[in-house]
């Protein structure tokens, strides 16, 4: 009897037709191709991007880049800046001597001791394992603080630069042009009338950067083009990659806000009046840019942040206290204004882009 069983499953499996898939070109399959050619042309259609945004409530606001935003609440305080290291999220509240990581997302928070003399964090960035904390101590000079391990361990805060008043304008840790760390990170900060920009790899070492001159550096971006710093007197400044050199690469507008790489472009922002003007180069080095405006007539935007991913740009801030997001899908061609509208929230203080 077993053996009749054993029998009659064969025959019937001998007799089943198997169809081939059309995707399967080991197969023949000649819809796989097109497929492949498809992700060839576009390698990180593939991959997920979930854009962040801290809100002055405690919640943060998420989107796949398609103009639709979900709140997310969480229990902590309203954060002032963001900043991404591999998948954990950071962020910075009013406290001193802290910082928060978030491994959901924002979806919870859990606060983290760093060494800042005992003033409140104003910027931080991170890539890789290397993050730095600035701070404005109290007026006495700027300081930095830099993790080389992710956070398990502290060196600092080091005076970079002495005297009063004293702000921390600018972190940024850049990529190289194959999109991995770079390996140093650049901070900006001003005390005693004078401005300075430095860079460090250990935290411990940090060494001003030549060729830029005083101004509060509002923006940086890297890319595969380089690095990009911009400043409050209006000049963009270009490095191909060597934190010591910089140049001088663009001066058409008064004032530079923001800077971001969209995967393709750098893209400068700026607010004249009640136009934002926005400026695109594919080779800042080539000192060849584009520029693109947007008025509002009346009652401009106040932007506070802008982050870009695969041709997907978002500017965030407040107009007419209420929460404000200009959004591109081209690289900065062409502009569309979301729809916010949750209670409780006025303003957006920062953004962050995620490719998952």
């Amino acid at each position: 009897m077993k053996l009749f069983i054993i029998i009659y499953i064969a025959l019937c499996v001998s007799c089943l037709g198997v169809e081939n898939s059309p995707y399967d070109t080991a197969r023949g399959g000649v819809q796989g191709f097109f497929l492949l050619d498809a992700l060839a042309k576009n390698p990180d259609h593939t991959q997920r991007i979930r854009f962040l945004v801290s809100t002055d409530a405690q919640s943060i606001l998420e989107s796949s880049g398609d103009g639709h935003w979900k709140k997310i609440d969480y229990s902590a305080e309203p954060f002032s800046r963001l900043a991404l290291r591999g998948q954990t999220l950071l962020a910075l509240g009013s406290g001193n001597d802290t910082y928060y990581s978030s491994l959901d997302m924002g979806r919870s928070f859990s606060s983290q001791t760093v060494p800042l003399g005992g003033f409140q964090a104003n910027r931080i960035a991170a890539c890789g394992d290397l993050v730095v904390v600035t701070t404005h101590a109290g007026g006495t000079g700027f300081r930095a603080t830099t993790s080389l391990n992710g956070g398990q361990s502290w060196t600092g805060p080091v005076l970079i630069q002495g005297g009063g008043p004293a702000s921390a304008d600018l972190a940024t840790c850049p990529e190289t042009a194959a999109g991995t760390c770079s390996g140093f990170c650049m901070a900006s900060g001003s005390g005693g009338g004078t401005h300075i920009t430095a860079h460090a790899s250990d935290g411990a070492n940090w060494n001003t950067i030549a060729g830029l001159p005083a101004g509060t550096r509002n923006g940086a971006a890297s890319g595969r083009q380089g690095i990009l710093i911009g400043t409050s007197t209006g000049g963009i400044y270009h490095s191909s990659g060597d934190p010591t050199n910089f140049s001088l690469v663009d001066t058409a507008l008064s004032y530079i806000g923001q800077i971001v790489h969209t995967g393709d472009v750098f893209l400068s922002v700026s607010l004249s009046g009640a136009v934002v003007q926005l400026r695109r180069s594919h080779d800042p080095a080539s000192g060849i840019w584009t520029q693109t405006d947007v008025d509002f007539s009346v009652d401009p935007p106040t932007i506070n942040s802008l982050t870009a991913k695969n041709g997907v740009v978002l500017l965030v801030g407040n107009r007419s206290g209420n929460p404000f997001i200009l959004r591109s899908t081209d690289h900065g061609l062409s502009w569309i204004q979301d729809e916010i509208s949750f209670s409780g929230i006025t303003s957006l203080s920062d953004a962050m882009s995620i490719l998952e």
